[in-house]
């Protein structure tokens, strides 16, 4: 009995560790796949692939052979039991045919297993299975292999699962009312983050009568872009209205919020959001309810709210963004790095526009192989010192044009010129408000003469647009820098006479 318990603890440590800690170590997860792969040999050598069928074989000859032992740790049982549920369904090593029906064959047979040893809670256990492995799918579309992307996906993994996928059977309503906050530049790729969130979003098990199969059914999510509606009715997608509730409202419309009660919703450019819609929308986090605009009833909101903004939205650079409804999005916070912070990652995600495009080795019989010509491409000296502003969605689109054939040396040496690097910090948040304007201890005066100076600043020192734009005469900035200059002068004399002394 001794010897069962220690080898369940071995293997259920080795195992788990694998997807409680780390999800990506494949060094330690490979390591484990030969040893799963070797006994499957041992038990079908003349099969050379590993399947679906093989996979179920081996977990239930583990469970039979250490389940005197798991009866006696229930939390220990279920581990395991969880952890041979996520190698069974892995998607990292099935091939395309062991999907659909074979699932969902598969999803029903590990029941019947858990059923059949008595493994606590084992149909939520597959649950977790299934949004670990959807969240799976969803994280390898994230193409790279930096350091920095790897830290990415630790953070986007945590904030689906966090550290334990076991402690999901505990802590699962934490997770729902945790909502997350994606900031990144344009194009680095926030949507692909939110998605992974959104994959492993709550559902249940669905059976049909008769029928030895079971799906699993994640409750509903939806991805929407505030920026796409006219400022007045973004909070009307948030909340939803009724018939007639203003003019063009000619029927019942439910909101986002609503229509995703118990799953989870991304809000594309939530900087954008106005101040009335602000408002709503820290209303609806705090109570999980909404009331439609001109209904009486109040409907249900359960749902996890995911924003993803390119702005900056802290204390300083908010501009009118809420604190309060700051805090609240940012349950968790993801920063998603430019392509400037991973340059090593620019030869995978080139090399994916390939994949997403279709593109087959089959009809290059009489071409040359693309991933050679994009990579020699990604070599030339002019493309690796280029810090593409644009990030992935510029990178897309020179990819494109340079596999067409679209002046191809003309553009490869106009790139930097076509696509000026610009600080995407200066251009895409607002200014950092200083705390004394925040706070209103400044004069009329003093908050006047750092508003000329920022609008010069935007203007690059050019005095003469900054003073069209501000709607004075062109001296005024020129005196106004003239008394800066002057009383910098002063404060700057008594320490060189003490220097001199």
């Amino acid at each position: 009995m001794a010897n069962q318990r220690d080898a369940l603890l071995t293997w259920e440590r080795q195992l788990s560790s694998v997807y409680r800690i780390n999800p990506f170590s494949d060094h330690t997860y490979n390591r484990l796949r030969r040893k799963a792969e070797r006994e499957l040999r041992a038990l079908q050598p003349e099969q050379q692939h590993t399947t679906l069928e093989d996979r179920l074989q081996l977990a239930q000859l583990w469970l039979h052979r250490y389940a005197s032992a798991g009866e006696e740790y229930p939390a220990l049982w279920q581990s395991a039991y969880l952890c041979l549920a996520r190698f069974v369904v892995d998607s990292s090593f099935e091939a395309p045919k062991e999907t659909g029906d074979a699932l969902q064959q598969t999803w029903f047979q590990l029941d019947q297993l858990g059923q059949q040893y008595k493994v606590p809670d084992n149909r939520e256990l597959l649950g977790i299975a299934a949004r670990a492995r959807r969240a799976n799918i969803s994280l390898s579309r994230i193409r790279g292999h930096s350091r920095r992307l790897h830290d990415l996906k630790r953070e986007i993994w945590s904030a689906c699962f966090g550290a334990d996928l076991l402690r999901l059977l505990l802590y699962g309503r934490i997770f729902q009312e945790l909502n997350v906050l994606i900031i990144g530049p344009t194009g680095s790729g926030k949507e692909l983050a939110a998605q992974v969130l959104l994959s492993a979003v709550e559902g249940e098990w669905k059976q049909e009568k008769n029928k030895k199969t079971l799906t699993w059914q994640p409750h509903r999510t939806e991805a929407i872009n505030l920026a796409e509606f006219p400022r007045p009715l973004m909070a009307a997608q948030i909340t939803g209205y009724k018939k007639g509730a203003f003019t063009g409202a000619a029927s019942d419309f439910q909101g986002v919020l609503s229509r995703c009660d118990e799953g989870a919703v991304l809000l594309d450019e939530i900087g954008e959001l106005p101040e009335e819609g602000q408002v709503v929308l820290l209303r609806a986090l705090e109570t999980k309810r909404v009331r439609p605009l001109g209904a009486e009833s109040i409907e249900s909101a359960n749902c996890r709210v995911i924003a993803a903004t390119h702005k900056q939205l802290n204390t300083q650079d908010a501009g009118l963004f809420r604190r309060d409804l700051f805090y609240r999005l940012a349950g968790a916070v993801i920063e998603v790095p430019s392509l400037a912070e991973r340059p090593e990652d620019l030869l995978p995600i080139a090399l994916g526009f390939l994949q997403e495009w279709g593109i087959r080795k089959s009809a290059l019989r009489q071409l040359e192989d693309p991933r050679h010509h994009i990579t020699e491409w990604l070599k030339k000296p002019e493309i690796q010192s280029y810090a593409w502003p644009g990030n992935a969605r510029e990178l897309k689109r020179a990819v494109s044009r340079i596999l067409v054939g679209y002046q191809q040396q003309e553009f490869t040496q106009r790139l930097p010129s076509l696509f000026p690097q610009e600080d995407a910090t200066v251009t895409n948040t607002p200014p950092r408000v200083p705390i004394e304007l925040v706070e209103g201890t400044w004069s009329l005066e003093e908050a006047k003469q750092w508003y000329i100076q920022y609008v010069l600043e935007l203007q690059q020192g050019n005095q003469k647009l900054a003073a069209s734009q501000l709607g004075i005469h062109r001296t005024t900035i020129y005196n106004l820098n003239k008394r800066k200059k002057q009383n910098e002068a002063k404060d700057t004399q008594p320490n060189a006479k003490e220097t001199d002394a």
